[in-house]
């Protein structure tokens, strides 16, 4: 094989990318790739949302270190935390598994109990999906999702001077298998707070920091003093890149700041594009900094 053509040179975002131009769209579609969910046109005041996710045995779990109901949970999670990042409400999954065929019953049963659970605590209907025989353990979910049109928030709308928030303290090791979507702080921030952008952490701060940024066209500078941080001792560069945090990182309007509610913290603001991302250290000193996070490939 040519080393210039594996997946592996071209990366998860590059290979992203390639699809999208390759892919066309309807006039049915406001977003198709490249942003958490897909927005399809639905009422004359809502879109619908529509997000997959999947996780694969090895890479996103391990059956030695996570109970069947805990992946269950995970699986369902990663897309009601797509929905979030989008501004919208749950609603449908269907659900599709590959399962080895030695699997017990039982265990198949708990990892089916974990998504529903879940499932039950956002009132999300599960409507069908598959079932296929795989070497490993893999899940995909799909999620359909509503959003007033008002409320929709994509990656792309960050503007210049917009403060840069987070809806929670960050970890070095966040809990990435038991963790809950932030749905009512989405609706909080859609509601009270005139966001213009708006991602879940799941590849790590500065690589969705990066996403939006590129969307938008813009630039950034954060401080190191403002950043949150659940734990005592901890890497602060490990922290920046530390995917599977699924907080939000939205932007704002500064002048909104004063109805920021308790437990959100705002960590720099938008520039423009040619400042690219800088950091202000602990020293007051700036530096250009470039994302670390997780990729597949």
């Amino acid at each position: 094989m040519n080393m210039k053509n594996r997946l592996s040179n071209t990366g998860e975002f590059g290979f992203i990318e390639k699809i999208k131009k390759i892919t066309g769209t309807g006039p049915s579609v406001i977003k198709g790739i490249g942003d958490d969910c897909a927005v399809l046109r639905y009422k004359k005041n809502k879109h619908l949302l529509f997000a997959a996710d999947m996780l694969v045995e090895g890479v996103h779990f391990t059956l030695k270190k996570a109970k069947p109901e805990a992946i269950g949970h995970k699986a369902l999670a990663v897309n009601i935390s797509d929905i979030a990042a989008c501004g919208g409400i749950p609603r449908y999954a269907v659900i599709s598994v590959g399962m080895p065929s030695v699997t017990s019953h039982n265990y198949a049963i708990r990892l089916y109990r974990g998504i529903k659970n879940l499932a039950r605590c956002f009132k999300i209907d599960l409507v069908g999906g598959d079932t296929n025989f795989s070497r490993k353990l893999i899940i995909s979910i799909a999620v359909l999702g509503e959003v007033s049109k008002r409320d929709l928030l994509l990656r792309s709308g960050a503007k210049n001077r917009d403060v840069i928030v987070l809806s929670g303290a960050l970890r070095e090791k966040p809990d990435h298998l038991m963790f809950m979507p932030k749905i009512k702080k989405s609706q909080l921030i859609v509601k009270s707070l005139m966001p213009s952008a708006m991602i879940d952490i799941s590849d790590g701060f500065l690589s969705d920091l990066g996403h939006v940024l590129k969307d938008s066209g813009r630039g950034a500078l954060i401080y190191e003093s403002l950043i949150p941080c659940k734990d005592r001792k901890y890497s602060f560069n490990n922290l920046l890149n530390t995917g599977e945090q699924f907080e939000l990182l939205f932007t704002m309007p500064a002048n909104r700041l004063k109805m920021l509610p308790k437990g959100f913290y705002p960590v720099g603001e938008i520039r423009p594009n040619k400042e690219g991302i800088t950091l202000v250290d602990s020293s007051g000193k700036k530096k250009r900094v470039k994302p670390k996070g997780y990729t597949h490939f």
